[in-house]
């Protein structure tokens, strides 16, 4: 062989070797910095895990209240629909109120005869 193919055979050995040696030069600090993300994306996600746990955790608590409060909702709804019916009756027999005031009335009387009646009836035996 001939030193000029010598040399060229030893010049581009020469480049390759730089060449690789530049990548790798260039790629331990960032195989170094992705080992560094590895653990930080363990980290991230144990700690994204238990928010999650907790998060499931705080939502059925939620959804069990929300469904309390519908239902006690559901019941004050039902319970002014009731009043409301009420309040319509009572309005219509307002004008009737003087003569449901004499009802009492008109039985404490009735009582008071009757009790009456029972004494005159029990002194004559």
């Amino acid at each position: 062989m001939d030193s000029v193919t010598h040399a060229v055979i030893i010049f581009i050995a020469l480049v390759i070797t730089a060449g690789f040696l530049v990548l790798v030069v260039a790629l331990v600090p960032a195989i170094r910095e992705m080992r560094e993300l590895m653990a930080s994306l363990r980290k991230t996600s144990d700690e994204v895990r238990e928010v999650a746990i907790d998060a499931k955790r705080i939502s059925s608590g939620a959804a069990e209240k929300i469904e309390y409060v519908s239902g006690i909702m559901s019941q004050a709804e039902r319970i002014a629909k009731g009043m409301g019916t009420t309040l319509g009756t009572l309005k219509a027999s307002s004008k009737y109120a003087e003569w449901l005031a004499l009802i009492p009335a008109i039985l404490l009387g009735w009582k008071a005869v009757r009790s009456i009646k029972r004494r005159r009836h029990e002194q004559r035996e």
